[in-house]
């Protein structure tokens, strides 16, 4: 996150998590976050995010979203940020 543009705002969905009362997958989702030092911000999918969470195909999976909310680029499988940056700088590039 800390080496994208300032205009691009990174945010993890953290999607195994069984509800409100799965405590226990709640408190390893942070363990991990932590771990990996991933400080921007994260978000607990519920069933409001059934439409994006159908391109996850593994985990991680980036998605990227322009500013009007639209998926755009195709999704990126795996940690790969020099995928990550080289999308974000072509797609501002192009526009």
């Amino acid at each position: 996150a800390n080496a994208m543009p300032e205009n691009v705002q990174m945010v993890g969905l953290i999607i195994d998590i069984a509800g409100e009362e799965d405590t226990e997958h709640r408190d390893l989702a942070v363990t991990i976050t932590e771990r990996a030092n991933a400080d921007f911000l994260q978000i607990i999918a519920n069933e409001d995010f059934n439409s994006i969470l159908r391109w996850v195909t593994g985990v991680p999976t980036t998605l990227f979203v322009d500013k009007e909310g639209n998926l755009v680029g195709d999704p990126i499988i795996g940690a790969d940020v020099a995928g990550y940056k080289k999308f974000v700088e072509e797609y501002f590039n192009e526009q």
